[in-house]
């Protein structure tokens, strides 16, 4: 039987605090749950009803926000933790599998009253009016201040507690790489703990008479704190930064918020004014939905990845611009670009059929095929030519940054609908250029393998148009797979870049002494440069191809239907079928494969695409706030300019 709030109240002022605020939580839960507001009214009536139940409820609040746990629970939920990500995993693992036992702390009652399924929705709707009402519904009066001391005194020593691990971060080698002080009294994160504790010290003394003497330098030197986050946050754009860098900004950034919050309570200290209480209720709810999530795998692996892949998103927004065309002659450098990618990738197409009729042990062919894509993309990568389906992991970056360019402010959605366009007519002209002579290549290639007597070709042709068509086998699937690669190689090239700009990989190779010896200085000097500003595409290129590579082991492995399809290796690998054929394909074939590899094509670019811009845009705590005003700018450059998605206008805005 689900127990009432009357009847939870009624267990609280018979001594069993626990279960009755438990069980009193779980009621206004289920009333807000059935209608909005529900849930309060009812608390407030039985509050006003029943002065005797109202007193016992405000004895346990009074006892609980008194307890030892109140300053760690202030300072530290919500807030990250200062572990690794793997034993903050492995915590919150063993507290799903494996609940601590009951804790009548207040840390420990907070994670046990709120759940983040359950609680996030009601709480975040809650009207600070509704939760004014129920402040007040407690009465506490001005003859009951002197017993609420011991939750003052926690407040204050939450505060000493941030402050002190403040001051403690604001002087970590990682925050100083990028931000060097001129003199150590001038560093705001230890300026603001000294004129913290001066009013620490002031306030402990006056908390049983009301608020303490303000202190208007501290609001600046908090100000200074933020100002030094933001300028090491844009260091880190051009320098790079660490995950150990991005996470301690984060913990800054959370604590600052905090001590901010907790310094405006404290100075409201016996105000009852309505901004005082509903800062109190707001805190209250904060920790509420924090203490619920402690125990949250998923939010920790959101959280965490995305501070990871705002690593990787910054460098990679910045490779996107070049993956987008203004002019024509951009544009015909693009097509020119991708057309000498698509030969190399004809090539490979051939190579790799080659390869699979040495009938080779499995994992001996499975790392013959990866080398294969592997070189053939670094060599495609050095060649400075381009493959397609890489160019959307990428200018999604780049659209993403053209979302979050605004810092709050909505999106200019003309200015995204002109890059959208740019972005679609380069990757149309990319994906042709590439077909266009992968097709040729692979054509030729055939015909001279079978004139010189080759059975490959021919034998493999029924398995390569088997795999082209869409609804026989799981082409479609496998190109998906392939999209899924196509981004991962994408944050792979922008973390190796971010790495290599972090470690200052030129410095370092430039102080190899023997490659001075062998090479000569020059030379070395100009493989340093080279090295630090491609390092990241070499690696994700590489990356990709092992990927491309191992994929359909891993599935045999497995006993899964793991494959890729991609769609320049599927066009050239009809060209062979062709070719192998001596043209006489039906047409009921050519067209079934001539649709796949359409839809191929669709499949890679949209995958890879929408993975990457949703990333792009969480790392960044962005989000396309109207998408329907987006969709309307982007109809009207499509009605008023359709060539301008195909081609260059000679006047492009």
């Amino acid at each position: 039987m689900r127990t009432g709030p009357h009847e939870a109240l009624k267990l609280i002022a018979g001594g069993d605090r626990a279960a009755g605020l438990e069980a009193l939580v779980a009621a206004v839960r289920r009333f807000e749950a059935d209608e909005p507001g529900n849930g309060v009214d009812a608390l407030c009536h039985l509050l006003e009803v029943y002065p005797e139940l109202r007193d016992a409820l405000r004895a346990a609040l009074r006892e609980l926000l008194g307890d030892g746990t109140a300053a760690k629970l202030l300072a530290e939920t919500g807030i990250l933790a200062n572990t690794g990500f793997f034993t903050e995993l492995g915590r919150r693992i063993t507290g799903r599998l494996l609940p601590a036992p009951r804790d009548l702390t207040l840390a420990g009652q907070f994670g046990t009253l709120f759940d983040s399924g359950r609680d996030a929705g009601w709480l975040e709707r809650l009207p600070a009016a509704d939760g004014e009402r129920l402040v007040r519904a407690l009465a506490i009066g001005d003859d009951e201040a002197r017993l609420w001391l011991r939750p003052r005194v926690a407040l204050l020593d939450a505060i000493d507690l941030l402050s002190v691990r403040l001051a403690a971060m604001g002087v970590e080698p990682e925050l100083q790489r990028h931000y060097r002080v001129p003199r150590e009294h001038n560093n705001p994160f230890l300026a603001q703990n000294a004129l913290l504790q001066q009013w620490l010290a002031a306030a402990r003394v006056a908390v049983a008479n009301g608020p303490a003497p303000d202190i208007a330098d501290l609001d600046v030197l908090l100000a200074q704190c933020h100002d030094v986050v933001a300028r090491v946050r844009r260091s880190a754009r051009s320098g790079g930064a660490s995950l150990r860098l991005t996470f301690l900004l984060q913990r800054v950034t959370q604590s600052l918020a905090r001590l901010a919050e907790l310094l405006a309570i404290a100075r409201e200290f016996g105000s009852e004014s309505t901004d005082a209480v509903q800062r109190r209720i707001a805190l209250a709810v904060q920790l509420a939905l924090a203490e619920g999530q402690a125990h949250d795998v998923g939010q920790h692996l959101g959280e965490s990845t995305s501070l990871l892949a705002l690593l990787t998103t910054e460098n990679a927004s910045r490779t996107g611009e070049h993956y987008v065309t203004r002019t024509r002659s951009e544009y015909l450098a693009m097509f020119r670009s991708a057309l000498g990618a698509g030969g190399i990738i004809g090539l490979m197409a051939i190579a790799k059929m080659q390869i699979a009729a040495l009938h080779l042990p499995p994992l001996v062919e499975a790392l013959g095929f990866s080398l294969n894509y592997a070189l053939g993309f670094v060599l495609i990568y050095v060649l400075h030519f381009t493959i397609a389906t890489k160019q959307p992991a990428m200018t999604a970056q780049t659209i993403a940054a053209h979302l979050a360019a605004g810092q709050g402010r909505r999106a200019d959605n003309d200015a995204v609908s002109l890059l959208v366009s740019r972005v679609t007519r380069t990757q149309l002209v990319a994906v042709l250029g590439n077909v266009m002579l992968a097709v040729p290549i692979a054509l030729l290639a055939t015909l001279l393998l079978v004139l010189g007597g080759s059975a490959t070709p021919v034998a493999k042709t029924p398995h390569l148009l088997a795999e082209l068509d869409p609804l026989t086998s799981p082409a479609l699937f496998h190109a998906a797979i392939a999209g899924v690669w196509l981004f991962v190689s994408g944050l792979v090239t922008g973390y190796v870049d971010n790495l290599a700009v972090y470690e200052r990989l030129a410095d370092r190779i430039r102080r190899v002494g023997w490659l001075a010896r062998v090479a000569g200085a020059t030379r070395r000097d100009r493989f340093a440069a080279w090295m630090q500003d491609n390092l990241g595409g070499v690696a994700g290129n590489a990356f990709f191809g092992f990927a491309l590579g191992l994929t359909g082991f891993v599935g045999a492995i497995l006993g899964l239907p793991l494959d890729i399809r991609h769609v320049t290796f599927s066009a050239a690998n009809f060209a062979i079928a062709l070719g192998a054929s001596d043209f006489g394909l039906p047409v009921a074939v050519m067209a079934v494969s001539l649709a796949g590899i359409l839809l191929i094509a669709l499949v890679n670019l949209a995958v890879s695409f929408a993975l990457a811009l949703w990333v792009a845009l969480r790392a960044r705590g962005q989000r396309i706030d109207d998408g329907g005003a987006l969709l309307r700018s982007l109809a009207r450059r499509l009605r008023q300019q359709p060539l301008s998605f195909l081609w260059p206008p000679r006047n492009d805005t």
